[in-house]
């Protein structure tokens, strides 16, 4: 484990070198031992200080690996065709373009999501409706304050 300072990252390595010399008969360790030299910068304390977060999703989700990054992102098919780590971005607008609501998912389909997205677009919907309401009948749009604080 280091800090995440050069200092300290080359510590790290120069002590498991050390290792692997003392322990050169040891095959299993001496693997273990090169997989942390190939990926020296994940083993750093700030992460290892979320390591539960990371073991109750993969857990909650029964899967072996999460995002260091974003533990609660999943593992989805990109445009490009391969899988990455991403949050499933799903919007509601009108034809003129009016984002009605915007959320962002760990689950990764539509499918899975439209059950959030309906229930979150009913307080911006009510609120356009009450403009459209007072703009054709005073010919203006009133900011209804109540319900603009609820929403934005």
């Amino acid at each position: 484990m280091h800090e995440n300072t050069p200092q300290s990252v080359n510590r790290t390595i120069n002590g498991l070198k050390e290792k692997l010399e003392i322990h050169k008969d040891d095959e299993e360790l001496c693997k273990t031992i090169n997989l942390v030299l190939k990926r020296i910068k994940i083993y750093n304390t700030r992460i290892y200080e979320k390591k539960d977060i990371y073991l109750n999703i993969m857990n909650e989700r029964d899967v072996d690996n999460v995002s260091i990054t974003f533990p609660t992102t999943c593992w989805m098919k990109t445009k490009r065709g391969i899988y990455d780590y991403a949050f499933n971005l799903q919007e509601i607008m009108t034809e003129n373009h009016i984002i009605l609501t915007g959320m962002l998912f760990s689950e990764s389909n539509g499918r899975k999501t439209i059950k959030y997205v309906l229930k979150d677009i009913k307080k911006p919907l009510n609120y356009l409706l009450k403009c459209k309401k007072n703009l054709e009948k005073e010919g203006t749009i009133k900011k209804y304050d109540e319900d603009f604080e609820d929403i934005f």
